[in-house]
């Protein structure tokens, strides 16, 4: 505290203002994908490469597990998600220059001893010189340890989603950074128009991700169910299409859940998990408001959902909110700082859930 005050600084936020808030997973299952993507970066030409896949096909965790796989190498992760507080008020955002750049720029000078950036400049592309100084000087320090550099932008098309313009997200302009020889950039996306919108120059390879083998499958229904047959793991891993985030919600069905129901939930799509927990919160009643309402206010609210903050703001007991929250789990999970989103897509599933319905204006006025 005394060295950030003597540099002027309010506290640690100043210098690290986007810190991860990755959900590490306990028992990591490895796929194939994680050694699909070194091979792909390694050899990919501009030393970049997009990594995308579909929703719950593990792509957070895939490449947060890469430095065991390349462990003489220093890694940065830059988590675009945040556990959900990628659209909050100004001052939460991950997408600006501003605020990615410092984030970065210190989070190497942790990494290799580079420069720390403690007062960045006002303009942008000035901010944008201070880090690719830094950028070069971290990658000559690692060099004469014989040692590379990888830069990873997590969910990258959320900072994309989240700014007003692509050009007002540090993505786009990430992508045209001249990368020293031992650096390498990796970024990852959902599929499709998601991926398309981080606008990735031509020459960068695009790798898409599978999820589980059917060895990683069996190993995960194992874990809950280590009577399972082998016939019963081919199932398993042939309805969910290997997609470990759909097998996880199939593995939560119940506590005791007979091995026919877990195959028989393996066989639905995320969306169509999420709405059964939108239906069971439907059903729900409270001594002030709809159900609906309280649901559409959730998905205004700043992350993660403290609970003195919702049971202040809706004027309810505490004990319906709990019921509320509840029910949409294991979409929501407790934390010790309050409720957050399990992930990505039940988060944007209950956002695109807002945006369609005719309560959005009323919801935000909320």
């Amino acid at each position: 505290e005394d060295i950030l005050a003597a540099l002027g600084c309010h506290g640690e936020d100043s210098i690290f203002p986007a810190h991860p808030r990755f959900e590490r997973v306990a028992n990591l299952i490895p796929t194939p994908d994680a050694e699909r993507i070194l091979e792909a970066l390694l050899a990919s030409p501009s030393r970049r490469l997009l990594a995308h896949g579909a929703g719950g096909v593990g792509k957070t965790s895939t490449v947060l597990s890469l430095p065991t796989h390349r462990p003489h190498g220093r890694w940065i992760f830059y988590d675009c998600f945040g556990g959900g507080t990628y659209k909050d008020s100004p001052g939460d955002e991950r997408h600006s220059v501003r605020r990615a750049l410092l984030q970065l720029s210190n989070q190497l000078a942790v990494e290799s001893g580079s420069p720390f950036l403690i007062r960045p400049p006002d303009s942008k592309d000035d901010i944008w010189r201070a880090f690719r100084s830094r950028l070069d000087c971290a990658a000559q320090i690692l060099k004469a340890q014989g040692q590379s550099l990888f830069l990873v932008i997590d969910a990258a098309d959320n900072a994309i989603q989240a700014a007003d313009t692509p050009k007002d997200s540090f993505i786009v302009d990430m992508w045209k950074v001249q990368l020293p020889e031992n650096v390498f950039l990796l970024m990852t996306a959902r599929s499709g128009g998601r991926a398309q919108s981080l606008q990735a120059p031509p020459d960068t390879p695009q790798l898409e991700l599978t999820g589980f083998d059917q060895e990683a499958s069996t190993q995960h229904l194992r874990l809950k169910h280590p009577s399972a047959t082998d016939n019963d793991a081919r199932v398993f891993h042939d309805y969910s299409h290997g997609n470990p985030r759909v097998q996880t919600y199939a593995l939560n069905t119940g506590a005791n859940a007979d091995i026919s129901i877990v195959l028989e939930h393996a066989r639905r799509k995320l969306d169509e998990i999420f709405q059964d927990y939108i239906e069971g919160a439907l059903t729900l009643r409270f001594s002030k408001g709809l159900a609906s309402e309280h649901l559409d206010d959730l998905s205004c609210f700043p992350r993660p959902l403290r609970l003195e903050h919702l049971t202040e703001v809706f004027g309810l007991p505490s004990t319906e909110l709990e019921a509320l929250c509840n029910a949409l789990s294991p979409g929501l999970v407790r934390s010790p700082d309050g409720w957050r989103f399990r992930d990505e897509d039940f988060d944007t599933f209950l956002r695109i859930r807002l945006e369609n319905s005719s309560g959005v204006t009323s919801a935000h006025l909320r």
